[in-house]
């Protein structure tokens, strides 16, 4: 059946009726033939939710008017230190804190021991993790990593900043890590500066991240 642009044009655009029910009305597959139709005579399409029958607007509204309103924004406090919080509805939870800080205090207290909902679930201890690596996080550090001074100095070699250039800069704690991942090797060549996001992130993929700084350690030097 041939459509006329005059036929599309009074059901859709003056009628305010949805594609399926204009392509009912045609005798026409309720998808695919109508959007070219629509597309070749230049009507543009509506967003779903303005068809006929669902209009909703909210100009000219006050804010308690609108269909939507929740209130606006409620003032609610902080679960460890009880600063005041002004956040919208969908934004209040059953804790509410005010930075990263507070929210690592509260699961500290909170979700630790038996407290934690994985305590006792040895699903994916020991050799059932995929990054089980023989039991070596239970091995002791060599004797220089309980010396301050000696992990400041390879911060302040390493400009005290993370130095993965694809850092996240989702942290800002730094921390030491071992490049062949064993911890007797506190050898400076051995050691570089990291923050806590990519100090995890080395813990997937080792072989990758080990030769990714040794490779960066490698330019560092040629360069000085």
């Amino acid at each position: 059946m041939d459509v006329s642009r005059d036929q599309l044009q009074e059901l859709y655009v003056n009628q305010g009726l949805s594609v399926r029910a204009c392509a009912q009305i045609l005798g026409m597959p309720t998808h695919g033939r109508m959007f070219w139709l629509m597309k070749r005579y230049g009507i543009q399409a509506r967003p779903s939710k303005f068809q006929k029958g669902h209009q909703v607007t909210n100009k000219g509204r006050a804010p308690e008017e609108c269909s939507n309103w929740k209130g606006g924004k409620q003032t609610v406090p902080c679960d460890v230190c009880g600063k005041q919080l002004e956040r919208f509805p969908s934004l209040i939870y059953n804790h509410n804190f005010c930075g990263r800080h507070c929210y690592g205090q509260w699961r500290a207290t909170n979700l630790c021991g038996r407290d934690n909902p994985n305590y006792g679930n040895s699903a994916l201890a020991g050799e059932r993790n995929p990054n089980w690596q023989g039991g070596i996080s239970t091995r002791p550090y060599c004797f220089a990593w309980k010396d301050k001074e000696y992990k400041r100095d390879i911060m302040e070699r390493d400009g005290f900043e993370c130095r993965n250039p694809d850092c996240r800069k989702t942290s800002s704690n730094l921390v030491i890590h071992h490049l062949d991942y064993d911890k007797k090797n506190c050898h400076p060549s051995n050691l570089v500066t990291l923050c806590v996001s990519c100090n995890v992130r080395a813990n997937y993929h080792r072989e990758f991240w080990q030769s990714f700084y040794r490779l960066l350690q490698y330019y560092q030097l040629e360069r000085n």
